[in-house]
């Protein structure tokens, strides 16, 4: 008997701590640190979706450190895929929209964007939903979360290029 409650107890206490997870949009990166003039890859992707028709997507990153190169789509994505429109200047993508009939979810990949480092500094990159095109499971709303990642950029060290010596020659 007092092993039945113990077991029931056990079982309760593991249901009870049971985490749901929630969607997120992610952007993992292959480098955190680069140099100037380096390209950083990024994979765009859907974590712990329920099944969805697709979404958007706003990035923003800081324009005196990185630009945007390129985005490719993942094939899954074949109804609809829009890179939206990317300002180097202001450092933002508006509206990188896809979608796919009948939907996919889990893990899903979406998209591969290039930047690259134009000079020293940091740059935080920020996800959040499209405005144009928010994410949907069959018509209805989903409510994600949005991973924020950084680069940091530096610069080759310089050579010290003068002379150390104590004597000079005149």
């Amino acid at each position: 008997m007092i092993y039945c409650k113990s077991l029931l107890v056990i079982l309760l206490l593991s249901l009870s701590t049971l985490v749901i997870a929630e969607p997120t949009v992610s952007l993992t990166l292959d480098k955190n640190r680069v140099n100037v003039g380096a390209t950083v890859t990024g994979h765009l992707s859907l974590l712990d979706f329920p099944t969805t028709q697709g979404g958007g997507i706003k990035l923003r990153f800081n324009a005196d450190v990185l630009e945007v190169t390129d985005i490719v789509f993942d094939s899954a994505w074949s109804f609809a895929a829009q890179t939206g429109n990317i300002d180097n200047d202001k450092g933002v993508i508006k509206d990188i929209i896809f979608a796919a009939f009948p939907g996919w979810g889990g893990d899903v990949a979406v998209a591969t964007i290039t930047f690259k480092a134009v000079r020293k500094g940091k740059s935080r990159i920020r996800l959040k939903k499209s405005a144009l095109n928010p994410f949907a499971s069959e018509g209805s709303a989903i409510d994600v979360s949005f991973k924020k990642t950084k680069i940091i950029v530096g610069g080759k060290k310089k050579k010290n290029t003068r002379n150390h010596s104590l004597f000079s020659e005149k």
